[in-house]
């Protein structure tokens, strides 16, 4: 990461991904330690694909079986321990469409199978 970075953008891009691939060990933990080469007060937000229904799990099986680069469905535990040691802003981690919503007596929120959060680093 370039010193004085503000942002630090990560793509789901094929390329990007089939080179991640070449660097991480599929069998390893997947650990990442760039959370300690951001700056003081910076911000970490992450959203993803969670394994709480039966609906999402069996799209992720199928998509597995057909995609060159297969997907992980991560609990809301796991994508929470992304965030380890880190400030997380309230709500916490939570179903996305539950992260702060919109303040509107019209709308039905109701959970969706991606969960999400946004911390401050210390």
């Amino acid at each position: 990461m370039a010193p004085g970075s503000r942002v630090v953008y990560v793509d789901n891009d094929p390329m990007v991904l089939a080179h991640a691939r070449t660097i991480l060990d599929a069998e390893g933990s997947g650990e990442v330690h760039y959370v300690d080469a951001l700056p003081s007060g910076s911000f970490l937000a992450l959203c993803d694909g969670t394994s709480t229904s039966e609906p999402m799990i069996e799209a992720a099986r199928r998509w597995n079986e057909v995609a060159a680069i297969p997907y992980h469905l991560r609990t809301p535990k796991e994508i929470e321990g992304f965030f380890e040691g880190l400030g997380l802003l309230e709500p916490g981690v939570v179903s996305a469409n539950l992260w702060r919503p919109c303040d509107s007596e019209t709308d039905t929120l109701t959970e969706v199978d991606q969960y999400c959060g946004v911390a401050r680093t210390p």
